[in-house]
């Protein structure tokens, strides 16, 4: 017997000293029982998971989701736990949606999240892409964008005075042979068509879709959808205009700003008809573009520069910024 498990077996009620032995006495205590290393449990990470997981508490995007999409009595997991996962996996770098259970084995799920179920097994790719699609049929992309949008105002005192819209193109490999163009493009739920249409990325022999983004003054994104790759930006904006003037709480308070494809005569209506206000940049090519430039230029002889920028990299052990720049200049129409 080791002598660490013999000192736990005896207590020695009286020092033992010669001429007194027989006061010795021996009593025995129980042995604690010794772990395995089996059964020793293996310590899991947190890193930045709890501020991610706070982040996302705050927006209720787990309650707004599972308000949406009920929880099914079958599913371990809700579709509101497995849109978090997919948000923390993109934010550590993974955006597919196989092989996140390897990627959140490392974590303690029930302490970061709050998860009944620290099993990251029942995120797998089936489960992740059900909460997906999910989201799509059954939540719709417009009512869970509105109820996200309404809360991060709400909780973070959002300011949204501008409304910055733009599209690009998102181009993609391979023939997407099943792929075919919506019955109703404008409706939320409708399946962009992977097709070839007009490239930014300047790869007009690929097929491709077209993204949208809105963001508000500081760069944070109140609106984005993916709509069919040979959708016009023209109409796609005015879909953006529409789903904004639903979703905000005070849409004519908000100055709409979108490059020349926002001037059109369906677009100018519409923003018309709701009082909405806008800028825009009127194409060269419209017949129109001369005469109002030189109206613009009448008001004064120096136009005020509304934005500057300096090319090419700033010389640090040069006395003065000698960098050339390019200037926008510009005057409202009453004239401030």
């Amino acid at each position: 017997m080791r002598a660490c498990q013999l000192s736990r077996l005896l207590r020695f009620e009286t020092p033992l000293t010669i001429g007194n032995v027989s006061a010795l006495t021996e009593v025995e205590e129980p042995a604690t029982p010794m772990s395995s290393p089996s059964e020793i449990p293996t310590p899991r990470q947190l890193d930045h998971l709890p501020v991610v997981a706070h982040a996302l508490n705050r927006l209720g995007v787990r309650r707004i989701i599972d308000e949406l999409v009920p929880k099914d009595s079958r599913s371990h997991v809700s579709t509101g736990e497995c849109i978090e996962v997919l948000v923390t996996a993109i934010l550590l770098g993974h955006h597919t949606l196989y092989r996140v259970v390897d990627l959140l084995r490392p974590y303690d799920l029930r302490v970061a999240f709050g998860f009944e179920l620290a099993d990251s097994s029942h995120f797998n790719d089936e489960r992740l892409a059900k909460a997906l699609t999910d989201l799509f049929h059954v939540a719709g992309v417009d009512r869970t964008n509105s109820a996200l949008l309404l809360s991060a105002i709400r909780e973070y005192s959002l300011e949204i005075k501008r409304a910055h819209l733009d599209t690009t193109s998102v181009s993609v490999h391979g023939e997407y042979a099943d792929s075919c163009p919506p019955s109703d493009p404008e409706d939320s739920r409708a399946v962009p068509h992977v097709t070839r249409g007009y490239s930014k990325d300047h790869r007009p022999d690929l097929k491709q879709v077209i993204y949208g983004l809105t963001v508000n003054e500081d760069g944070v994104p109140i609106f984005g959808r993916v709509s069919s790759g040979n959708r016009a930006d023209s109409v796609e904006f005015r879909h953006m205009l529409e789903r904004l003037r639903e979703a905000l709480p005070h849409p004519a308070d908000v100055l709409y700003v979108g490059d020349s494809k926002l001037f059109c005569a369906e677009t100018l209506s519409q923003v018309t008809a709701h009082d909405l206000r806008f800028v825009t940049l009127m194409p060269r090519s419209f017949g129109l573009w001369d005469t109002v430039y030189r109206r613009f230029l009448e008001g004064s002889d120096e136009i005020p520069i509304l934005k500057e920028k300096a090319l090419g990299e700033l010389d640090e052990e040069a006395e003065e910024d000698t960098r050339p720049r390019h200037y926008w200049r510009g005057r409202s129409s009453d004239g401030t």
